[in-house]
């Protein structure tokens, strides 16, 4: 016990305003974490291009934001001008962070990061790594920066498999990383994103069945950036097996001829 467990707190407790949605590594920082992510799961795992763009905000001043593109999408961001130089690939998957006693999103730019978790992922002796918690720390700062990965053997010796805690931080958790790619907050689920005064409402009616409702969004997608988000609808309920193979289809070819039509008008 602690002044803290006396209190009704946790031991590794942190103030939850200070925590960010998404997990980075400082120079000379370690952190034990469970990927609980996984991208057969688009809420908790995805892969994409990132490109950076220079604007005003609200106040007035100069800042870079990202924009976000799916993994078959590359060319979306070349014909908004970006080169190939300046997009770059990468991974988000959930992450519980034990520090923290939180879920956020690990977005991995990082080439090295990648390939260890690959190996790790390829090793007989650890596999998927939501069935083990891994150390990763940083050392140096720009060129030199250099990530480790270590996996962690179970504490109490049992061996891999899942962890409790962190499945049900999960569980409770509303993160959502498609939001990655219509600039929504990533923990908020895509479905309830309410839409900015400025954007026109799309009418939803609960009555309407799956296909109606992703073939709607397809049909009023104005942007490019709007067919992705219809695409997402659509790959969620393809997952959770509402849309049969032949209604895939059917979307399909209307996708292709959305995007014709904006192809024509871009």
């Amino acid at each position: 016990m602690s002044n803290l467990t006396d209190w009704g707190l946790s031991d590794n407790y942190t103030d939850p305003s200070t925590i960010s949605a998404f997990f980075k590594i400082g120079n000379k920082e370690s952190y034990d974490i469970r990927i609980v992510g996984s991208f057969s799961d688009p809420c908790t795992g995805v892969q994409g291009w990132e490109a950076w763009k220079d604007t005003v905000n609200e106040q007035g001043a100069d800042v870079r934001v990202p924009e976000r593109v799916g993994i078959k999408d590359k060319a979306l961001l070349n014909r908004k001008g970006y080169p190939d130089k300046e997009i770059k690939f990468f991974w988000a998957l959930a992450v519980y962070n034990r520090s923290a006693d939180c879920i956020q999103c690990w977005q991995i730019n990082q080439v090295t990061i990648r390939r260890q978790l690959e190996t790790l992922l390829k090793h007989r002796a650890w596999g998927v790594p939501n069935r083990y918690d891994i150390n990763a720390s940083r050392e140096g700062e720009g060129y030199d920066t250099e990530y480790t990965l270590n996996a962690l053997p179970a504490e109490d010796g049992s061996g891999l498999g899942p962890c409790p805690v962190a499945q049900q931080a999960l569980e409770e958790s509303t993160i959502d990383l498609r939001q990655l790619f219509v600039g929504g907050d990533i923990m908020t689920p895509l479905e309830e994103k309410t839409p900015d005064a400025s954007e026109k409402p799309r009418v939803e009616r609960s009555d309407l069945k799956p296909l109606e409702l992703v073939r709607n969004a397809i049909e009023s997608a104005t942007s490019y950036e709007l067919l992705d988000e219809a695409r997402m609808l659509k790959d969620s309920y393809v997952k959770r097996g509402d849309i049969s193979k032949a209604e895939q289809m059917t979307l399909v070819s209307l996708e292709a001829k959305v995007k014709e039509r904006l192809q024509e008008v871009a």
